[in-house]
């Protein structure tokens, strides 16, 4: 299986020299990364997964920052019920659209509750103690 071989600790450190390698060119690693996209969920929620999708990440040039990210995005609720998953999507910077409609209701409800207590929180100097 290739996930269970790319989520091995030795793999990972060959990727992640690979990745790093200054005589290995840019299309080599971009390729590399290219290989691994389809495989973005699955190592994402695994220990050592979860460090090659990081390390490819880091590494890949913007269009495939884009599609790993839309990769991700797309199984966010899944990957935040993994304690990896939630550690790639943080240090990714991934949100999901469900995670993001959450991040919302939540900003939109403490901008209600500051409203509610406006007059509280600026203080009018007529407030008794």
């Amino acid at each position: 299986n290739y996930v269970q071989l790319l989520a091995r600790d030795q793999c990972s450190y060959v990727i992640d020299a690979a990745l790093k390698s200054a005589s290995l060119g840019n299309d080599a690693k971009q390729r590399l990364v290219d290989a691994l996209l389809p495989h973005m969920t699955a190592l994402a929620t695994h220990n050592i997964g979860s460090r090659v999708v990081e390390l490819a990440f880091a590494h890949a040039d913007v269009e495939r920052k884009q599609r790993i990210g839309d990769t991700l995005a797309t199984a966010a609720e899944e990957l935040r019920a993994s304690q990896f998953g939630a550690f790639v999507l943080r240090n990714c910077r991934i949100r999901g659209a469900a995670v993001e409609e959450r991040a919302r209701a939540q900003q939109r409800k403490l901008e209600q509750t500051r409203a509610m207590f406006a007059d509280i929180i600026d203080g009018d100097g007529d407030s008794a103690v």
